[in-house]
Protein backbone atom coordinates (compact mmCIF):
# COMPACT_ATOMS: atom_id res chain seq x y z
CA UNK A 1 0.00 0.00 0.00
CA UNK A 2 0.93 3.57 -0.30
CA UNK A 3 2.39 5.26 2.81
CA UNK A 4 0.59 8.66 3.96
CA UNK A 5 3.02 11.35 5.08
CA UNK A 6 1.62 14.27 7.83
CA UNK A 7 3.56 17.23 9.19
CA UNK A 8 1.62 17.25 12.39
CA UNK A 9 -0.27 15.13 13.90
CA UNK A 10 -2.51 15.08 17.48
CA UNK A 11 -3.34 11.81 19.75
CA UNK A 12 -6.70 12.48 21.15
CA UNK A 13 -8.75 10.42 23.91
CA UNK A 14 -11.98 9.35 22.03
CA UNK A 15 -13.73 8.99 25.80
CA UNK A 16 -12.28 12.32 26.99
CA UNK A 17 -11.36 14.22 24.51
CA UNK A 18 -8.35 15.12 25.85
CA UNK A 19 -5.29 15.76 24.04
CA UNK A 20 -2.65 13.04 24.68
CA UNK A 21 0.08 14.16 22.02
CA UNK A 22 0.37 16.56 19.57
CA UNK A 23 3.20 17.27 17.27
CA UNK A 24 3.47 20.08 14.67
CA UNK A 25 7.42 19.25 13.54
CA UNK A 26 7.47 15.23 14.00
CA UNK A 27 6.89 13.09 11.10
CA UNK A 28 4.14 10.44 11.23
CA UNK A 29 4.25 7.65 8.64
CA UNK A 30 0.87 5.54 7.83
CA UNK A 31 1.07 2.06 5.67
CA UNK A 32 -1.70 1.61 4.41
CA UNK A 33 -1.28 -1.95 4.83
CA UNK A 34 -0.32 -2.05 8.70
CA UNK A 35 -2.01 -1.53 12.04
CA UNK A 36 0.48 0.08 13.19
CA UNK A 37 1.54 4.21 12.90
CA UNK A 38 4.59 5.65 13.30
CA UNK A 39 4.90 8.83 14.36
CA UNK A 40 8.52 10.04 15.15
CA UNK A 41 9.51 7.63 17.90
CA UNK A 42 6.39 6.90 18.80
CA UNK A 43 4.49 3.52 17.62
CA UNK A 44 0.73 3.16 18.03
CA UNK A 45 -0.56 -0.12 18.39
CA UNK A 46 -3.90 -0.99 16.94
CA UNK A 47 -3.84 -4.50 17.06
CA UNK A 48 -5.91 -6.75 19.18
CA UNK A 49 -4.14 -9.52 20.76
CA UNK A 50 -5.23 -13.46 19.60
CA UNK A 51 -8.38 -15.00 21.57
CA UNK A 52 -7.27 -16.94 24.54
CA UNK A 53 -8.05 -20.69 23.59
CA UNK A 54 -8.71 -23.83 25.71
CA UNK A 55 -10.92 -22.60 28.70
CA UNK A 56 -11.38 -24.62 31.13
CA UNK A 57 -12.57 -25.37 34.87
CA UNK A 58 -12.34 -27.42 37.70
CA UNK A 59 -14.70 -26.94 40.86
CA UNK A 60 -12.76 -26.63 43.68
CA UNK A 61 -14.62 -27.18 47.61
CA UNK A 62 -12.68 -26.08 50.76
CA UNK A 63 -13.79 -26.72 53.92
CA UNK A 64 -14.20 -23.41 56.52
CA UNK A 65 -15.40 -24.62 59.60
CA UNK A 66 -18.24 -26.46 59.52
CA UNK A 67 -19.08 -24.58 55.83
CA UNK A 68 -18.17 -25.75 52.93
CA UNK A 69 -17.31 -23.34 49.98
CA UNK A 70 -16.97 -24.29 46.16
CA UNK A 71 -15.25 -21.87 43.81
CA UNK A 72 -15.15 -22.15 40.17
CA UNK A 73 -11.64 -22.36 38.80
CA UNK A 74 -10.62 -21.38 35.18
CA UNK A 75 -7.73 -21.72 33.32
CA UNK A 76 -6.67 -20.98 29.67
CA UNK A 77 -4.12 -20.94 26.90
CA UNK A 78 -1.90 -17.66 26.20
CA UNK A 79 -2.68 -15.72 24.07
CA UNK A 80 -0.26 -13.62 21.30
CA UNK A 81 0.16 -10.06 20.65
CA UNK A 82 2.97 -8.04 18.41
CA UNK A 83 3.80 -6.28 21.32
CA UNK A 84 2.34 -7.96 24.40
CA UNK A 85 -0.29 -9.33 26.51
CA UNK A 86 -0.54 -7.17 29.44
CA UNK A 87 -3.89 -9.10 31.29
CA UNK A 88 -6.82 -11.07 30.76
CA UNK A 89 -10.44 -10.29 31.32
CA UNK A 90 -13.05 -12.41 32.80
CA UNK A 91 -16.47 -12.31 31.96
CA UNK A 92 -19.85 -14.53 33.55
CA UNK A 93 -23.01 -14.31 32.10
CA UNK A 94 -21.34 -11.18 29.41
CA UNK A 95 -20.51 -9.15 32.70
CA UNK A 96 -17.07 -8.60 33.31
CA UNK A 97 -15.90 -9.97 37.22
CA UNK A 98 -12.03 -9.56 36.96
CA UNK A 99 -8.96 -8.20 35.53
CA UNK A 100 -5.89 -10.92 36.41
CA UNK A 101 -2.30 -10.64 34.52
CA UNK A 102 -1.85 -14.87 35.15
CA UNK A 103 -3.54 -17.67 33.33
CA UNK A 104 -5.84 -18.68 35.86
CA UNK A 105 -8.43 -17.53 37.87
CA UNK A 106 -10.87 -18.64 40.92
CA UNK A 107 -14.64 -17.48 40.81
CA UNK A 108 -15.36 -17.37 44.67
CA UNK A 109 -19.22 -16.14 44.03
CA UNK A 110 -21.23 -18.50 42.43
CA UNK A 111 -24.40 -20.23 43.73
CA UNK A 112 -25.02 -24.19 43.74
CA UNK A 113 -27.76 -25.49 41.32
CA UNK A 114 -26.52 -22.74 39.17
CA UNK A 115 -25.36 -22.52 35.66
CA UNK A 116 -23.00 -19.79 34.36
CA UNK A 117 -21.28 -18.97 30.92
CA UNK A 118 -17.67 -18.01 30.98
CA UNK A 119 -15.09 -16.34 28.57
CA UNK A 120 -11.68 -14.82 28.76
CA UNK A 121 -10.42 -11.87 26.60
CA UNK A 122 -6.68 -10.78 26.34
CA UNK A 123 -5.68 -6.83 26.23
CA UNK A 124 -2.46 -5.54 25.52
CA UNK A 125 -0.27 -3.21 26.66
CA UNK A 126 -1.93 -0.05 24.57
CA UNK A 127 -5.61 -1.29 25.61
CA UNK A 128 -6.18 -3.20 22.56
CA UNK A 129 -8.71 -6.05 23.78
CA UNK A 130 -9.14 -9.52 21.99
CA UNK A 131 -12.57 -10.92 21.01
CA UNK A 132 -14.25 -13.16 23.83
CA UNK A 133 -13.03 -16.87 23.97
CA UNK A 134 -15.39 -19.58 22.97
CA UNK A 135 -18.18 -19.27 25.97
CA UNK A 136 -17.50 -22.47 28.52
CA UNK A 137 -21.05 -23.22 30.67
CA UNK A 138 -20.00 -24.10 34.18
CA UNK A 139 -23.37 -25.70 36.21
CA UNK A 140 -22.67 -25.77 40.26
Amino acid sequence: GNALAIGGFEVVDPVSDATLFSSSNAPANIDATSTRMIAGNYTVDSAAPSVPQNLKYTLTSRKQGKRITTSVALSWSASTDNVSVAKYRLYRDGTRIAEVTSLSFSDTSTTTGRSYNYEVSAVDSTGNESAKSAALIVTR
